[in-house]
């Protein structure tokens, strides 16, 4: 039977749960007030809608924004999954609730976050500052404001900390009515079931984004590092391998039988260039100041974020080591560290490396964008409350701590308003009107259902001309065909303008529309029988 120690902080009350949620209930509040349209759209959207709607259909997962309509592997199924329950349970078609999933995650997300601080500070306080700071963050809000699958993903890795930290800190609650049970619970394996519900989270993570191996791996090390005996070690990791492992068989089975491949992604080398470090510069330098004319000056200062940025994953690394090598070498005499602060360390790094490799030799065209790199930024704000409540301590470091804090929410409140003015202009990325009322799309409205359009935006052709869309061809012979094609009036082609559309590119669209009609809407262009 596993012994339980005794509990590290005050019982939460009532009132700071309470209080926990009317922050969380503000916080979606905040996000239905910054998205009047809906969420943002992109690529990544509209195949996550199209999947749910798909699944509701009863067709399975499928890529039916395209014509081949064939399995998606690509893609894991967690968030287009989700959509379609949430869909299936309102009523309203997945492009609208997407709206209302995300506010649900972003309340759901703000909650976790203060109560995950709660235990990790022993603070109350800091619990409702933590959360707070969550919601009025604009990078996160950023998140949340989009119809993708990271808000999901960082509420399954918030729940999979809160579990871990659960099992080796338990505060089972009181079972008034009948005692006898709280002992039962235990004997039954309370520690092993919150690790198995922890591994079973974990692949739900995984499911919604392959990046969950990170979180993973966090766990496993983690579990080695915090036992002191090798036996606790190779057994707790095992359960929670155990709890990970069916799910994660089954969809890998699935996408082997029904797609031949596992992931639909190609070991390869394609080392990252300096234009996506520059654009994970930016976006940590957003998410630090996130005030634009302070981000946009500082910026310019050669070094500044990257000296910074060097600086604080050194000085992670160095606590991360120090707390950890000790314990995990000598377990006698070292303490287990605090658990939740550990864990978001560990996984920083985990989920540094993970994405490394992808971008090196699965996934060129993985950036170091916003939505890619959000769940390193929310566990730095966890550690952020952790660092601020150690330095509060008595004397100097309480106003040091008091003094940056107040720094942070006042940052925060103004990069905030800022971000809800922008949001509220219009529709992010295809959410904008320059696609739904763009003349081009109309006059695709007016073709006959036979016509298959093939374009260089497919997924605008499925998401606002109501029918699938065809990629364009990839060899001169395919693409002799498509002319062909169209010259016959059984297709047409669309190419919609791309700013940053290469010159070979440019080159080639404007080849596939040799010899065919050609008619030119505010830059895009519809190539049809002549």
């Amino acid at each position: 039977m596993r012994s339980f120690p005794a509990s590290r902080l005050p019982r939460p009350t009532w009132a700071f749960f309470a209080a926990l949620a009317l922050l969380a209930i503000a916080g979606g509040g905040l996000l239905f007030y910054a998205t009047p349209q809906g969420l943002g759209l992109n690529d990544d959207s509209i195949a996550y809608v199209a999947g749910a709607r798909s699944l509701l259909e009863g067709r399975g997962y499928r890529e039916i924004w395209i014509v081949s309509a064939g399995p998606v592997t690509h893609f894991p199924p967690g968030f287009p999954t989700t959509l379609a329950f949430t869909s299936l349970v309102t009523g309203i078609d997945p492009l609208r609730a997407a709206r209302l999933l995300n506010v649900l995650l972003f309340v759901f997300n703000t909650f976790l976050m203060g109560w995950l601080a709660l235990r990790m500070t022993k603070s109350r306080v800091v619990g409702l500052l933590t959360a707070a700071l969550f919601l009025l963050t604009p990078s996160l809000l950023k998140i949340h404001s989009n119809a993708m699958s990271e808000p999901l993903y960082v509420f399954f890795t918030l729940v999979t900390f809160l579990l871990l930290d659960f099992y080796f800190y338990p505060h089972p609650l009181p079972l008034r009515e009948a005692p006898q049970w709280g002992s039962r619970i235990r004997e039954w394996g309370w520690g092993e079931g919150l690790l198995l519900a922890a591994g079973l989270i974990t692949s739900l993570a995984f499911l919604t984004r392959y990046a969950a191996l990170a979180l993973l791996a966090t766990g496993v090390v983690a579990l080695v590092i915090m036992h002191s005996e090798w036996r606790k070690r190779l057994v707790s990791a095992g359960i929670y391998l155990a709890g990970f492992v069916p799910f994660v068989v089954a969809w890998t089975i699935r996408n082997r039988i029904v797609g031949g491949t596992v992931t639909n992604r190609a070991i390869d080398w394609h080392p990252i260039v300096e234009s996506n470090a520059r654009t994970g510069i930016r976006t940590f330098s957003e998410f630090l100041v996130p005030i634009q004319n302070w981000q946009l000056s500082l910026i310019k200062v050669d070094g500044l974020f990257e000296v910074i940025l060097i600086a604080l994953a050194l000085g992670l690394l160095v606590w991360t080591l120090k707390v950890g090598l000790p314990r995990f070498f000598q377990p006698e005499k070292n303490s287990q560290p605090e658990v939740i602060s550990f864990l978001n360390g560990l996984y920083i790094f985990g989920y540094f490396l993970s994405l490394v490799v992808t971008m090196t030799f699965f996934d060129p065209a993985t950036k170091f964008q916003l939505r890619i790199v959000s769940p390193m930024l929310v566990s730095l704000l966890l550690l952020l409350a952790f660092g601020l409540k150690t330095v509060a301590g008595p004397g100097p470091g309480r106003r040091i701590a008091l003094g940056l804090t107040v720094i942070l929410f006042a940052v925060s409140a103004v990069g905030m308003s800022e971000s809800l003015v922008n949001l509220r202009r219009g529709g992010q990325v295809y959410a904008n009107e320059r696609w739904y009322d763009a003349p081009a799309i109309a006059a695709l409205r007016e073709l006959p259902a036979d016509v298959v359009i093939h374009s260089n935006q497919p997924g605008v052709i499925y998401l606002y001309v109501g029918r699938p869309g065809a990629l364009l061809p990839g060899s001169v012979e395919a693409a002799r065909e498509l002319q062909e094609e169209v010259r016959a009036g059984r297709a047409v082609i669309v190419i919609f303008r791309d700013a940053n559309a290469e010159e070979a590119t440019l080159a080639y669209y404007e080849a596939l529309g040799q010899g065919l009609q050609v008619e030119k809407y505010n830059g895009d262009v519809i190539y049809s029988a002549p």
